[in-house]
């Protein structure tokens, strides 16, 4: 990874066209949708905990939420 960083200065001072520069640049371009799908991937995990966090905390009337309710029928006893 870090010698993709090092790497990418060289890449863009090649001219656009240039075979060598779309040969460098498909590693930093993978990094890149790596980098793209983990992000994403930790906002769906982050966005699911708060979900089942709300979910947890019960409802007005005491009764356990849906959210809650289908957690307690998934989990492993």
């Amino acid at each position: 990874m870090e010698m993709l960083r090092n790497i990418v200065p060289y890449i863009r001072s090649f001219r656009t066209g240039d075979k060598t520069l779309k040969i460098l640049s498909n590693p930093q371009q993978k990094v890149d949708d790596l980098a793209a799908k983990s992000l994403g991937n930790l906002k769906n995990l982050r966005d699911s905990h708060a979900a089942l966090s709300v979910g947890i905390s019960g409802t007005v009337a005491g009764e356990p939420s849906s959210v809650t309710r289908l957690y307690l029928s998934v989990k492993p006893h």
